[in-house]
């Protein structure tokens, strides 16, 4: 499944770094190791699906495999370097607003494991995941298609649904 996802994002590349027109989605793309690049990451969820990314944050460090999700909720200046090409991952940036809302939805939690810091989590993909992703990239094999889902996407938001 991860090879489903992975050629989806070579599909739709544009260079290392590209936004879409499928709103809040990005993908990353390099076949080449790259200069450790200085990034400013926003609140995004980040589904790995070849390769491998070691970033920097201050003191902080974390290496992301293929088959991983990067959970971050925090704007954060880090260094990112590749570890392992080709490198291919889908980037959904998270809307700030309904991260907070979910979050005092919730309420207090316990701390964090000491492993990982509260405003950043690493996962594996269940391969039910890897395929609304694979999906969510391959929508936009059918542009038209998009603001339908863009729209449709936002009435669930506003519902809670």
């Amino acid at each position: 499944m991860l090879d489903r996802l992975a050629q989806a994002i070579t599909d739709h590349r544009d260079g290392p770094w590209a936004t879409t027109a499928v709103p809040r989605l990005s993908l990353v793309a390099t076949d080449k190791l790259l200069p450790p690049s200085r990034l400013l990451y926003e609140p995004m969820v980040s589904f790995i699906a070849a390769g491998a990314k070691h970033t920097v944050a201050g003191s902080q460090s974390w290496s992301v495999p293929g088959g991983q999700m990067l959970l971050n909720t925090v704007q954060l200046p880090v260094t990112a370097i590749f570890e392992q090409v080709p490198y291919r991952s889908a980037v959904l940036a998270l809307d700030k607003q309904i991260i907070t809302e979910l979050l005092l939805e919730l309420g207090p939690a316990a701390p964090p494991p000491a492993a990982e810091p509260a405003w950043r989590a690493t996962a594996g993909m269940p391969a039910e995941l890897i395929d609304a992703v694979t999906r969510l990239v391959r929508l936009l094999d059918a542009p038209n298609d998009i603001p339908a889902w863009h729209h449709a996407s936002k009435a669930r938001s506003s519902t809670g649904c």
